[in-house]
């Protein structure tokens, strides 16, 4: 891990000690919001680094991140309320599934609330990140697969967002193929699960099978 400089572990400091509330509403002021973002782009170094988070659900666990564009998973603001549901419904032993995992927050909150994860990501950068991520944390029960959820079974070809690396869809051919999976196949291999958070960039309902008896965030 990386040495964090002494500002930014000053910044982490305060985020420990500052309420979720103030630190949302720090958020929901854009003037003010715009330039304590501004002054940590400068303190913070450039490319990913492992650091612990700061805030939030995963506040103490390690995450390979880009502190300049990925300040929200540091500071643990990230979809505040997909956390709540996830703490609010899961229980330890129920099994859950993170379709679309980009880098493993989602996917990590999870595990840690004593859920046996199933976590699918079809891009290869972020499933490479998903994967160093598991490992910093020695999540090693999770179940990372390098597959893409679909209505139907086959392989698609992967687009992803310019500058947006948590935005990836099927379709085009930015990024190489991938293999698609329905959610049906999974569940004659692993349990079916409380809980499915699904966030596959508009293609949600190719994706959900509506009669499973579980909560879809």
């Amino acid at each position: 891990m990386r040495a964090m400089t002494p500002m930014l572990k000053l910044a982490a400091l305060l985020r420990r000690l500052l309420p979720d509330q103030y630190v949302l509403a720090i958020y929901s002021t854009p003037r003010l919001a715009n330039f304590l973002r501004g002054v940590l782009n400068l303190l913070a170094p450039s490319g990913e680094q492992l650091v612990k988070v700061a805030g939030g659900g995963l506040a103490g666990l390690r995450l390979w991140l880009n502190l300049r564009r990925e300040k929200y998973l540091w500071l643990g603001t990230y979809e505040r309320w997909v956390q709540e549901a996830m703490a609010h419904y899961l229980r330890p032993g129920d099994w859950a599934w993170d379709i679309g995992a980009f880098i493993g927050y989602h996917t990590l909150f999870m595990w840690r609330l004593g859920a046996s994860v199933v976590a699918l990501e079809p891009d290869p950068e972020n499933f490479a990140r998903l994967t160093a991520n598991l490992e910093a944390n020695r999540a090693h029960s999770v179940r990372a697969l390098r597959l893409a959820a679909g209505e139907m079974q086959g392989r698609a070809r992967l687009r992803r967002v310019t500058g947006h690396p948590s935005q990836t869809s099927v379709e085009s051919s930015d990024c190489g193929e991938c293999n698609v999976v329905t959610l049906d196949s999974l569940a004659v291999i692993f349990r079916p699960p409380r809980l499915v958070k699904i966030d596959v960039e508009g293609a949600e309902l190719e994706v959900r099978v509506t009669f499973w008896p579980c909560l879809w965030v």
